[in-house]
């Protein structure tokens, strides 16, 4: 058994070991060294590349309508009305891409300007096909 004299003690500052010492001095970490933390670095993404597979349905969302809606104009079930639930729909996925963080800020930016170019194409023809309708 250790005498007391020689037993470990873990008061702070008695007998403390220099590798738990706290230097009176504060000193900032090497350059060399890597931040520990993802908010300390500017080099690294704010957010992960991968992809949830929730994420990857909803980026599949946009070209699968968009095609539902060429099927439907094609079709013998088209009619006006549907060009304002296509600018309906564009307004909803513009919303939910906002409300889900703006993920993939380019791509979502990209497919926003195509989408408001159709939604504006969708309007002109809706009001042309009224036009005609009441002629």
């Amino acid at each position: 058994m250790l005498s007391p004299s020689n037993r470990p003690r873990n008061a702070s500052g008695a007998f403390s070991r220099p590798s738990t010492t706290v230097s009176r001095c504060s000193s900032s970490p090497l350059a060399t060294h890597r931040p520990s933390r993802s908010l300390a670095s500017p080099n690294r993404p704010a957010k992960s590349l991968t992809s949830s597979p929730s994420t990857r349905a909803r980026i599949g969302i946009s070209p699968g309508s968009f095609l539902l809606g060429v099927g439907l104009y094609l079709s013998r079930f088209w009619r006006p009305i549907l060009y304002l639930v296509g600018i309906l729909h564009v307004a909803i996925l513009a919303v939910l891409w906002v409300l889900d963080g703006m993920q993939f800020l380019l791509f979502g930016v990209a497919t926003g300007i195509l989408s408001a170019g159709l939604a504006v194409i969708a309007a002109y023809l809706f009001f042309r096909s009224e036009r005609d309708a009441t002629r």
